[in-house]
């Protein structure tokens, strides 16, 4: 069961399968976004000093499985909302929940080059948050199968957001069930969690699997 990270700062319930892993950050040749500045602060609101570079905002491009797969009218009708969440956002760039909308849809039309790029921007526009980190973790996990560009977003989500447990159950998934030449740093990482975290039950459950899985 894979796990959906949404546009809005709520707290996400941990499956009991795997998290999906994706790269963090801007990849060094990656001209998704460019800013003179990664200081970003301001509540709800994408940093100014960061110009995307991606693909177009309202491009709608539907896989060749959706197309088999999805009626006409829902293809319609989500072609119809990316455009619209895509003029939010370049009407009002401060408004990340629209950036974040559009990026959901184009992957669930498997446009995930198109919501790679947008979650890549804003990754870049507010490095302090780990939203952005947390969706690329799970694109690249499950579906774009890079997974040494999921162990750093996952890391970089770590970084912004401590305190939020979905950063640690991610890498530690990415690790155990995914990344598998890396899979003795799971424990390490879910230790480091319960640290920063200590009354979250989903970390100390996911530790608790994982010795009962080591001990068979």
């Amino acid at each position: 069961r894979e796990r959906i990270f949404r546009p809005v700062a709520e707290p996400i319930q941990p499956a009991e399968q795997p998290m999906p892993p994706t790269e963090v950050g801007v990849p060094a040749n990656d001209q998704t976004a460019t800013s003179s500045s990664t200081n970003a602060q301001d509540q709800g609101n994408v940093s100014a000093t960061v110009s995307y570079r991606g693909r177009p905002l309202d491009e709608v491009r539907f896989s060749q499985n959706v197309l088999e797969s999805m009626s006409g009218q829902h293809r319609e009708e989500l072609s119809a909302d990316i455009r619209k969440y895509a003029k939010m956002a370049k009407e009002s760039p401060e408004y990340i929940a629209a950036w974040l909308q559009t990026a959901l849809l184009k992957k669930a039309i498997e446009d995930y080059e198109g919501s790679r790029d947008i979650w890549v921007y804003v990754a870049l526009a507010r490095p302090h948050e780990a939203t952005a980190f947390l969706n690329l973790g799970d694109l690249y996990t499950n579906y774009l199968k890079d997974y040494a560009s999921a162990e750093k977003n996952y890391q970089s989500a770590i970084k912004a957001e401590p305190k939020n447990a979905m950063g640690y159950l991610g890498l530690s998934d990415l690790y155990i069930f995914f990344y598998k030449e890396k899979e003795v740093r799971a424990e390490t990482v879910l230790k480091q969690g319960i640290a920063a975290n200590p009354n979250d039950a989903n970390l100390q459950k996911a530790l608790a699997r994982l010795y009962e899985r080591n001990s068979k």
